[in-house]
């Protein structure tokens, strides 16, 4: 910032007693020129345009901010136009000095809120969903390939085929029904007797699952998780000490899922290679994990029979198990 000395004609005895800061914001304002009382304030351009960059930046950002939260997967054709149009005037109030600020900042404003209201009556009313919106359109029906909904949506065979491809379908006599929807991906339902076998179509009742524990994470020991699970610490380093690892700082990541398989991955900069579980430590290691399900089972019931009874079996597993110890690793 330059301050230069009063103009010819003004009073020798005159002093500005605004604050300079006020005399920025009022420059930045005034594209780089203000007078006041004789004194004119006179801005660098550079410096102007880093400020007013500055001012943009944090007006878009703060703008953002109260943006509807989209991915980029949801956005439609009037989103990529509404954020275009923002990007560009951020871009004008940063570099175009002759426009001036305030007028710039309006219609930044007024582009970023206006899709806003548009979008709280889109939510509001159905008319106007139905006005802005046609929806999802059937492609397929009944194992039928609709021609004229095709042409609505702008698809041609290939495009269609594609689309399967995608959804792992090679064969059209495997549709029943296809959906396009709004966000231009593609929605399938099989045939009845194409839809892949489930557990209930054989009458078996899945075990609950839940999310695996993370035991390990960088090289560190998660004792409050492990705390909480019905694993112990000397279960743990017995399973890494089957695969090789002494060293608990070696492994990235250790996770155990709910039936009590262990996954471990190692720093590849260690170079320590897991060696293949043995058949007999393997049945040990199916023996505990059996003994650690029936001990997750007694502590998820509430019957206090069923407790003691999934206790009970757990140190038969267990006394099994270390009856057996001695002679699968001899």
């Amino acid at each position: 910032m330059i301050l230069y000395p009063p103009q010819e004609g003004a009073e020798k005895g005159s002093r500005d007693h605004r604050n300079p800061i006020a005399c920025i914001i009022q420059t930045i304002m005034a594209n780089s020129r203000v007078e006041n009382k004789g004194r004119v304030w006179n801005m660098p351009e550079v410096l102007l345009v880093a400020l007013r960059s500055l001012f943009a930046f944090t007006s878009l950002f703060i703008l953002i901010l109260f943006l509807r939260n989209k991915h980029l997967s949801q956005f439609t054709f009037i989103d990529y136009v509404v954020g275009i149009t923002i990007g560009s005037i951020a871009a004008s109030l940063s570099v175009e000095l002759e426009n001036r600020t305030v007028s710039v900042f309006a219609g930044l404003m007024v582009w970023g809120l206006l899709p806003q209201l548009l979008g709280w009556y889109y939510l509001k009313y159905q008319g106007i969903r139905r006005a802005l919106d046609s929806g999802p359109t059937i492609v397929i029906k009944r194992g039928k390939i609709l021609e004229e909904n095709l042409q609505k949506e702008f698809l041609n065979l290939e495009d269609l085929q594609m689309h399967l491809r995608i959804q792992g379908i090679f064969n059209l006599n495997e549709v029943e029904f296809a959906v396009m929807e709004k966000n231009g991906q593609l929605s399938v339902l099989r045939k009845r007797d194409k839809q892949p076998l489930t557990l209930s179509d054989l009458g078996v009742k899945p075990l609950k699952q839940g999310a695996p524990l993370v035991l390990i994470s960088d090289g560190k020991l998660l004792r409050r998780t492990l705390a909480t699970s019905p694993y112990t610490e000397e279960w743990l380093l017995r399973e890494l000490e089957k695969r090789g690892i002494r060293d608990i700082s070696q492994v990235v990541l250790a996770q155990v899922d709910t039936s009590g398989l262990l996954y471990v991955d190692l720093r590849e900069d260690q170079g320590v290679e897991v060696p293949p579980i043995s058949r007999q430590e393997e049945i040990l290691a199916n023996l505990e994990k059996g003994a650690a399900l029936l001990e997750t089972f007694a502590l998820e019931t509430k019957n206090p029979a069923a407790r003691d009874l999934f206790r009970t079996h757990r140190e038969k597993l267990t006394a099994i198990r270390q009856r057996l110890q001695p002679y699968l690793r001899g």
